[in-house]
């Protein structure tokens, strides 16, 4: 069985859900959830004091992109892995997507260093574009969820679930239309919404029987 990304859980293909090596059981999807918020948030926190020192001077325009591409690098590649099931099974098309959005980020960094040195964006207006570079981490899991449910040969629908933020229109909207055919929803932070790069929703599916 392939090695799990996570200590003392096995992934199981037919279902594409992670199963406890201790108790036999299958883990619930909230808590893979929590574990992408966990992540995502503990990240946002680190990446937001590395954002802050560049800002004051305290950390050099290189330092800074080097720094905020390895942990972007490390935060969009782990969230791919564990949604798909383990590190031994990020393809070629996992890879790919990590990479794409990664580019873009990487852009993105420059130009906000660029910005910063010239004395173009305040404080909180870099942390707020961290904050975006961060959240998009999000889109990566749950792109990469879609392909492993898929893998299963199972059939779906899903669901937009609101998190505890605020949330533009069009994600209550999307939230109230309840369950759809599997893949037709927008996937969290894929920029569809008002709340671009920041959509903080979650997609919860089940299978049709």
């Amino acid at each position: 069985m392939p090695q799990s990304i996570l200590p003392s859980y096995t992934w199981n293909t037919d279902t594409a859900r992670y199963r406890s090596t201790d108790t036999g059981r299958f883990v619930a999807r909230r808590d893979i959830i929590g574990l992408l918020e966990t992540q995502v948030n503990s990240a946002e926190r680190r990446l937001g004091d590395i954002t802050t020192a560049f800002h004051e001077g305290r950390l050099s325009a290189s330092t800074w992109q080097v720094t905020m591409r390895d942990e972007l690098r490390r935060l969009h590649s782990a969230q791919s892995a564990i949604a798909v099931g383990g590190w031994d099974r990020m393809d070629a098309r996992a890879w790919g997507r990590v990479g794409g959005e990664l580019a873009r980020d990487y852009e993105r960094l420059a130009n906000l260093a660029a910005a910063v040195q010239a004395g173009e964006v305040t404080l909180p207006q870099a942390l707020q574009r961290t904050s975006g570079y961060v959240n998009a981490a999000r889109h990566t899991f749950f792109e990469a969820d879609r392909d492993a449910a898929r893998a299963t040969g199972r059939q779906y629908e899903e669901r937009r679930r609101l998190s505890a933020s605020e949330h533009c229109p069009t994600c209550l909207d999307l939230a109230a239309q309840s369950w759809q055919p599997f893949g037709t929803l927008p996937t969290p932070g894929d920029g569809s919404t008002e709340c671009g790069g920041y959509d903080k929703c979650t997609l919860e599916r089940r299978e049709i029987t």
